[in-house]
């Protein structure tokens, strides 16, 4: 039941890292290498939103799946 608990509140850092990456492969296939890595940089370097990344709230689920949706429908136009 413990370590249920610790996956459940390490669950939102995980998926804050994986919207880093997806950003950092969008942006960087889009407009480049160096443009990926500053977005990627800006996200994380936001305070409010990596300070939301590591407690137990809806915040990073959220953000990453409307961050994946929207790139799933630019990606189909």
């Amino acid at each position: 039941m413990v370590a249920l608990a610790i996956v459940a509140l390490a669950l939102p850092a995980l998926m804050f890292a994986l919207l880093v990456g997806l950003l950092c492969w969008s942006a960087g296939r889009r407009y480049g290498l160096a443009a990926g890595v500053w977005a990627a940089a800006s996200l994380t370097l936001m305070p409010r939103v990596f300070g939301h990344a590591h407690i137990g709230a809806t915040d990073m689920p959220l953000t990453l799946f409307w961050f994946a949706a929207a790139l799933s429908f630019h990606a189909a136009l």
